[in-house]
């Protein structure tokens, strides 16, 4: 969930974190926005996003949380990464714009896939920034057809590549995600491709990314979801990494949501396991 994510996952879901995990501008351009932690496609929140329609032709939602994630990414030694994202995210039927802008304090090198080295003096600062724009294709009720978002996004090379926060270079994302619902369960799944800025002196090449996952609504207010999370690795030199994410999604009135969820890795590119939260506020007219 490019904890999610997108997210920058560096968080894990986050951000995929860590999932990753939006304030939108109109730009001829599109971009989407995805966690930049852990190189998840998605975040468990962004996930139930694309599950239910708003309903509205204006809705602003405003969110910030934290993403925590420990492991040694094959190093023996372990890296501990904390993430805090602070994103908008304007929705103007059928359209979505988003941007985040994270906080990221870590013991891990971020500059590439695996935290080489194993862990490191902490460093911290102002993570990598990242643009998105979506459209987003709602069916009547009664239709077979899911959901279906077209999204495109933009890393902004951010942060300083000299503490190991991120590669100080320009990734583009394009991404297609669905979702439909079967009653209170609504699986849902997505993949993308990413365009990877490569620094002077590294080895890195772009990279695919997927996730899957259901949804449960055990209430009106309450949803309970997992999600499993593959991303192609960008050095050719460190396996694929892959996550296991639970995550849980309490609406608190009309205005607030609060969405728990863990990580679990899978795979030696992935942090051996993570947690974070998400808050949100939603503004619309009516």
């Amino acid at each position: 969930m490019n904890h999610p994510l997108e997210t920058s996952y560096p968080p894990t879901v986050m951000a995929t974190a860590t999932k990753s995990r939006w304030i939108y501008f109109a730009m001829a351009l599109a971009l989407l926005l995805a966690p930049v932690a852990h190189g998840q496609s998605r975040a468990p929140a962004e996930e139930e996003d694309l599950l239910e329609y708003s309903g509205v032709p204006f809705r602003l939602t405003a969110s910030t949380g934290v993403d925590y994630s420990e492991g040694d990414y094959g190093s023996g030694a372990d890296s501990q990464t904390l993430y805090v994202p602070t994103s908008v995210k304007l929705e103007l039927d059928p359209f979505i714009f988003r941007a985040s802008i994270p906080w990221v304090r870590s013991t891990c090198n971020l500059f590439d896939d695996a935290c080489q080295g194993g862990a490191q003096p902490e460093q911290s600062g102002v993570g990598d920034v990242v643009l998105g724009f979506a459209y987003v294709y709602y069916p009547e009720a009664s239709s077979p057809l899911p959901a279906v978002e077209l999204s495109t996004k933009i890393k902004i090379g951010t942060a300083d590549r000299d503490k190991g926060l991120g590669t100080g270079e320009t990734d583009y994302t394009l991404q297609v995600d669905f979702s439909k619902s079967f009653g209170p369960l609504v699986p849902f799944a997505g993949v993308g491709y990413r365009f990877v800025g490569e620094p002077p002196g590294a080895d890195l090449q772009n990279k695919w990314l997927a996730y899957a996952g259901v949804s449960a609504s055990v209430s009106q207010r309450i949803s309970l979801g997992i999600s499993y999370d593959w991303s192609q690795s960008a050095s050719p030199n460190f396996p694929d990494s892959h996550e296991l994410s639970p995550f849980a999604n309490f609406k608190m009135g009309r205005r607030f949501a609060i969405s728990p969820y863990g990580v679990i890795g899978l795979s030696e590119n992935s942090p051996d396991w993570g947690f974070g939260l998400q808050l949100r506020f939603i503004y619309d007219r009516f």
